[in-house]
């Protein structure tokens, strides 16, 4: 019985070429011989160097696609990303801020980016291949020009043109495009096969098991080492740690953050040791989240205190893993940084996996069965018999051949016999003719026969003889090689899991819709989605719900979630509940907290306007001056700080008051300014038009609103607060008049209570 295997060996942090060698001699050993199916997550095939590097090795792309085509090959989805090229997609959209994958590619080379995500999503290579093929100053302008990078805004010429010579660098851009092409064809040739994903496992039923649960399991267990001791508490005093976060970069970049100031027992050492510790606990999560996998371990351990086999196989990998510490400075706490280097004198350390597809029949359906065994589990007989069916299909192959060439020298002889006996036929036709014709009538007669049972892979007399020098080979290897397949034999090997359920992927999420809900259950939005019994909200933690948001977006064209962001503002769609159904309701929000500024702006007893041409209505209008808040700033230094941009040579003269806030348009945005009052010493016009100033006007107070009757004003920021200007002065005069009573009535009681002479 095949069993589904998730190999820790394929972790796409091991870069260095020793770990890549024993990856794929891992996954060469559980397919050829343990004829087990090897389930891979997608970071393992996209993320890894491993793969990425090899697939422009000479056939170990058709090799590859071959084993998936057979079935020994598979991917486990995951969440709601069904295919290799959605997950690619994810991978390099242009909010990330690294791409942590063995893609050489920064996520500032947008132009790159946008290339790789064309050519999955219109499945078209030949854009890419003109890059590759072009030759000529106008196409090294281009490849120039498609590595180009954007930092902060800026655009600059890519860090390869830095790092090198110019010739130097065209060709390694065009290696990367070359191992890129490579990539794509592979996802799109994957993407047309049946049956090569495995369905996500159904949550519920390893919900107490995620990453972060599994690491305070692995930091229970005691071992005797002080390396451990030190790696342990350094991991709990993580704050991703305290956190229970589940993603492995969070962690690892806090690592790698917090080992510069480490100067206590173990040094550096212990920290990498916390990396492997971490990784390992990755992919245990990785391993618990794939539906039905032979593991090494009873995982109802996992569950409880008591860990005998877990902790025993724990202790095994980090060991292994570890490896005494050995390269440890090349293997942990590194640089995230571009890998695309290439392997030069290991080729030949890596099995053929060419001869591993050629040998291995289809698997059938795995998805329905019996309770999961442990991997160790019958694990010999299981080896013995793989060896034993893999070498009956290299004899029945040298067979083949050894058959093929008798029928060719049977012919070959009939022929001499007939020219023998016919002297006419032994002159027209020379004996190397003869048997050439012999030869030729054999590989017609086995290309027949050949596509006549090609199911049942009977090969023709090229094919075989093609094969001769491989099928010894081949047979050597399997023979004679020593598996080095990873097992643990503690505990019960004959102890069994039931069976996991799977859930199908009933529909994807698109990237605004997975934005929204992330923005709206962060605590510190919880004001912009106040409920109300007149404009209802979903709740998109639900899953009927999401689902109902896809289909109302396929079926009426309705978009929802942050359909657009910018430093300054988000464009939100809110699902709100209308009948049985939704309805899309649109608002912008400021992308930072405090939204924005206005400062009513008094000098000498006139209001200092701005003249400025605004975008969004196209023309001019005088206004106060306003602006949008920074983060982590107080009001009134924000009023400061727009001042300060948009007039020069400000002196107040004295501190600027807070006159209350406005809404410009509740209709469309959240965003509320801040009014405040603000009396100038003294100011002066900048030279410049920053941001659309073009002259200033100043307009005694008495006469604004001859310019609002006259429309002059129109503004509604402005408006709004001068509304609030003349609110604070209206209740100033009262205060004033008010305490001029009460002095008044003081003194008339006062007169009232003196006797009369």
């Amino acid at each position: 019985m095949e069993k589904q295997v998730y190999l820790f060996e394929l972790d796409s942090v091991r870069k260095t070429d020793e770990e890549i060698i024993a990856g794929q001699n891992a996954l060469y050993d559980e397919v050829v011989l343990n004829g087990n199916i090897v389930v891979l997550t997608y970071n393992q095939l996209i993320d890894s160097r491993g793969f990425f590097s090899l697939l422009t090795e000479e056939g170990y792309q058709e090799g590859l696609i071959e084993l998936f085509k057979q079935g020994r090959i598979r991917i486990s989805q995951y969440g709601d990303v069904r295919s290799i090229a959605q997950y690619l997609i994810n991978t390099i959209q242009p909010d990330k801020k690294f791409i942590y994958s063995a893609l050489p590619v920064k996520c500032s080379q947008k132009h790159l980016l946008a290339l790789i995500k064309r050519s999955l999503i219109y499945s078209d290579l030949s854009e890419m291949h003109s890059y590759m093929d072009g030759d000529g100053d106008e196409s090294d302008k281009g490849l120039k020009e498609l590595f180009v990078e954007v930092e902060n805004g800026v655009v600059k010429k890519s860090s390869l043109l830095e790092e090198m010579d110019e010739e130097s660098a065209l060709r390694k851009m065009r290696s990367i495009l070359e191992r890129l092409s490579g990539l794509v064809a592979t996802i799109l040739q994957l993407g047309t096969l049946d049956d090569i994903y495995v369905k996500p496992r159904l949550i519920s039923e390893y919900d107490d098991l995620k990453m972060h649960d599994l690491i305070r399991c692995a930091l229970k267990l005691e071992y005797e080492d002080t390396l451990w001791k030190s790696a342990v508490s350094i991991i709990r005093s993580l704050d991703s740690y305290r956190d229970n976060c589940d993603n492995r970069s969070v962690y690892l970049r806090e690592l790698k953050e917090r080992c510069h100031d480490f100067t206590e027992a173990g040094g550096i050492s212990a920290f990498q040791y916390a990396e492997a510790i971490i990784n390992l606990c990755y992919n245990y999560a990785c391993e618990i989240s794939i539906c039905n996998i032979s593991k090494h371990y009873n995982v109802d351990e996992l569950r409880g205190n008591d860990m005998p086999t877990f902790g025993d196989d724990f202790r095994k990998r980090l060991e292994q893993d570890w490896h005494g510490g050995i390269n440890a400075d090349k293997r942990y706490l590194t640089d995230e940084e571009i890998c695309c280097s290439e392997f030069n004198d290991i080729r030949h350390k890596i099995p053929d996996v060419v001869s591993a597809a050629r040998y291995l029949g289809k698997v059938e359906n795995t998805e329905s069965g019996d309770d999961i065994c442990r991997y160790e589990y019958n694990l010999e007989s299981e080896r013995k018999s793989q060896r034993r069916e893999m070498i009956l299909k290299i004899f029945r192959e040298l067979m083949f051949t050894f058959f093929y060439v008798c029928l060719a020298c049977g012919l070959e002889d009939l022929a001499n016999r007939v020219q023998d006996s016919f002297d006419v036929l032994d002159k027209i036709i020379p004996h190397f003719i003869s048997f050439f014709l012999s030869i030729l009538a054999v590989e017609i007669i086995t290309g027949l026969i050949s596509r006549k049972f090609i199911r049942h892979d009977i090969p023709s007399l090229s094919e075989s003889l093609n094969n001769l020098i491989a099928l010894f080979k081949d047979g050597k290897d399997i023979i004679f090689r020593e598996p080095t397949s990873y097992w643990n034999d503690s505990g019960d090997i004959e102890s069994r899991e039931c069976r996991n359920e799977a859930s199908a992927i009933e529909y994807v999420v698109p990237r605004e819709i997975k934005n929204y809900i992330r923005y709206r259950n962060d605590d510190r939005n919880k004001s912009l989605f106040v409920e109300s019994d007149i404009y209802s909200l979903v709740d998109v933690n639900d899953y009927i719900t999401r689902r109902r948001m896809v289909m109302d977006e396929e079926l009426f064209g309705h978009r929802y979630g942050i359909v657009y962001d910018s430093p300054y503002n988000l464009m939100i769609v809110d699902p709100i509940k209308s009948g049985g159904g939704l309805r899309p309701y649109e608002r912008v929000v400021p992308a930072v907290g405090g939204g924005g500024v206005v400062i009513v702006t008094e000098h000498k007893g006139n209001f200092v306007l701005l003249r400025q041409f605004r975008h969004a209505p196209r023309k001019e209008q005088y206004c106060f001056p306003r602006g949008f808040s920074e983060p982590g700033m107080s009001g009134i230094d924000n009023g400061c700080r727009e001042l300060e941009e948009e007039l020069d040579d400000v002196v107040l003269k004295s501190k600027m008051k807070l006159l209350g806030s406005i809404n410009s348009d509740s209709g469309l945005t959240s965003g509320t300014a801040s009014v405040y009052l603000a009396e100038l010493e003294r100011y002066s016009r900048r030279e410049d038009t920053y941001e659309g100033i073009e002259d200033i006007l100043e307009i005694p107070v008495d006469e604004m609103d001859r310019y609002i009757e006259e429309n002059s004003l129109d503004d509604g920021f402005t408006l709004g607060a001068y509304a609030l200007y003349k609110a604070a002065k209206s209740q100033s005069r009262r205060r004033r008049f008010g305490y001029r009573r009460y002095r008044r009535s003081r003194l008339h009681r006062k007169q009232l209570r003196v006797p009369h002479a």
